[in-house]
């Protein structure tokens, strides 16, 4: 009877543990430095279709500012000096297919009628990629919150109000292949889903936002593993390993990267295991 006992509290201690230990470490804000460095460096986590950047994770990041020269966003679709080159992932190229092709004819009714309310007419519709098509929908359905790399262009705004410089991990080229690398099929699959189910978009992007806000990156991996909406492509489930090199040379200290939560959506592959292979100590900051 004691051994029981003794066992029982045995687990109960470890569950403890591990829930505390998890507790800890369940933060946006990450001190990452590798062996031989003499300086750190920090890796924010992100994602998108948010309003607004909570306030205490800009409060660490800003006490940090003094530590940190270089500002590295993960994709140079999210650096403001791309907007420019924006129509090569918003419009097809000639000869590719419209949607039109891929949708029954209701499936189509309902699209043109949801890019009529975002005053988008049938003929630029037809024009548009499924990557943009899909993207104008998740966008629709977050209402307010229909701003798109807030995160990254709100960092990009404080590095130049404080000199530092602006980078990007992947360049434009490598970013638009990566977006249109996924098959058409998938996407169009996604759009007909987002048209069927736009209420339960709307409730999957409000957890997801309420998840960041209180820095539960857990529940958003959760969410992708779990929501029919914001499951990762198989393009996506690769992103972290082409990262992981990337950021380890652009890391001599003093840099601070923002990477999308999509990269610990893997368990197996996931970017803060890769770094820590590759001999890289990772800390939170609460």
């Amino acid at each position: 009877m004691i051994k029981k006992v003794c066992f029982f509290l045995l687990l109960l201690c470890s569950a403890f543990l591990a829930s505390a230990q998890f507790n800890n470490t369940n933060s946006l804000l990450w001190e990452i430095k590798k062996k031989g460095n003499v300086e750190s460096s920090y890796l924010v986590l992100v994602t998108g279709d948010l309003c607004d950047i909570p306030q205490s994770l800009l409060d660490r990041i800003l006490g940090l500012r003094s530590n940190i020269h270089t500002y590295y966003m993960e994709s140079a679709l999210s650096n403001k000096k791309s907007d420019s080159r924006s129509a090569e992932v918003m419009f097809l190229k000639k000869k590719e297919p419209s949607i039109r092709g891929f949708l029954t004819d209701k499936e189509y009714d309902r699209l043109r009628e949801r890019m009529r309310e975002m005053n988008i007419d049938e003929k630029t519709l037809n024009k548009m990629t499924p990557v943009f098509i899909e993207n104008l929908l998740k966008r629709k359905a977050a209402g307010d919150c229909n701003k798109t790399n807030v995160i990254a262009k709100t960092f990009s705004e404080y590095a130049g109000q404080y000199g530092i410089e602006v980078k990007e991990l992947v360049d434009f080229e490598h970013s638009v292949a990566n977006l249109l690398g996924v098959p058409n099929e998938w996407r169009v699959e996604r759009i007909k889903y987002f048209l069927a189910n736009e209420t339960e978009l709307k409730a999957d992007l409000a957890k997801k936002a309420a998840c960041y806000e209180q820095e539960d990156t857990k529940g958003i991996i959760d969410l992708y593993s779990l929501s029919r909406f914001l499951r990762p492509s198989e393009t996506d489930m690769l992103r972290a390993k082409e990262l992981c090199p990337l950021i380890e040379a652009a890391d001599k200290g003093g840099v601070l990267f923002t990477v999308d939560l999509i990269n610990l959506a893997d368990n197996k592959n996931n970017l803060f295991d890769l770094l820590q292979q590759r001999g890289y100590q990772m800390s939170p900051i609460n």
